[in-house]
C-alpha cells in the first residue's frame, strides 16, 4: 500500500497533464460545417469599405451601424471603413480600424454627437472627398466648425449644415 502512495503524485502529475492536453485539443478545433457561409460574414467584420457601393441611404445606414454608434437620428451616412477583426482567430487579439464617417443630421441634433467629447484645437478635416461624395463642398458649408476629441475618435460638427465628421480610429495618430 505504501508503494502505490508513493506513485500517487507522479501519477497523478500525468493524468493532469493528459486531461489538460485533452481539453486543449478539443478547444482548438473547429468544425466547418458548423457555421454557414452567413454566419462566417457575421463572425468576421474585417472590411475595406466605401459608402459609394451603397446605393441607398437606408444601406449605408444599416452598414455603418456595425461598425460605430449613432449618437443620434441619422438621415445618411457617408464613409471609408477600414476595419481588421483579429478575434475569430484560436488567439483572438484587439482588432484594429481607422474609419471616417460623414453623418448627415437634423442641425438641431449635432451637439448630442458630443458626449464623452471634449473640445479640441481645430485642424482641417481629411474628410473632403467625403463630403462631396454626401453633396457638400468644404467651400460652401456655412457656420464655423467645432472640433471635439474622444478615446479613439475626432469629431468636425459643422451644427448648421446638419453635419457631423467622424473619425474613429484604433491607434492614436499623434
Amino acid at each position: 500500500m505504501d508503494s502505490l502512495r508513493k506513485n500517487e503524485p507522479g501519477r497523478l502529475a500525468r493524468c493532469s497533464l493528459i486531461i489538460v492536453l485533452v481539453l486543449l485539443v478539443a478547444t482548438s478545433c473547429t468544425d466547418a460545417g458548423v457555421l454557414s457561409d452567413q454566419d462566417s460574414e457575421d463572425a468576421n467584420l474585417s472590411t475595406d469599405t466605401t459608402s459609394d457601393e451603397f446605393a441607398t441611404a437606408a444601406e449605408r445606414i444599416a452598414f455603418a451601424q456595425q461598425y460605430v454608434v449613432f449618437q443620434g437620428p441619422v438621415m445618411d451616412v457617408h464613409f471609408d471603413i477600414v476595419y481588421f477583426d483579429n478575434s475569430d482567430d484560436r488567439l483572438p487579439g484587439p482588432s484594429d480600424w481607422d474609419m471616417t464617417f460623414v453623418f448627415v443630421v437634423d442641425p438641431s441634433t449635432v451637439a448630442s454627437w458630443t458626449e464623452g467629447h471634449i473640445d479640441a484645437e481645430f485642424t482641417p478635416t481629411s474628410a473632403h472627398a467625403l463630403l462631396e461624395q454626401a453633396g457638400f463642398s468644404p467651400a460652401i458649408l456655412t457656420g464655423e466648425a467645432q472640433q471635439f476629441e474622444g478615446v479613439g475618435s475626432r469629431l468636425t460638427l459643422h451644427a448648421e449644415d446638419g453635419l457631423v465628421i467622424q473619425h474613429a480610429f484604433s491607434i492614436p495618430l499623434s
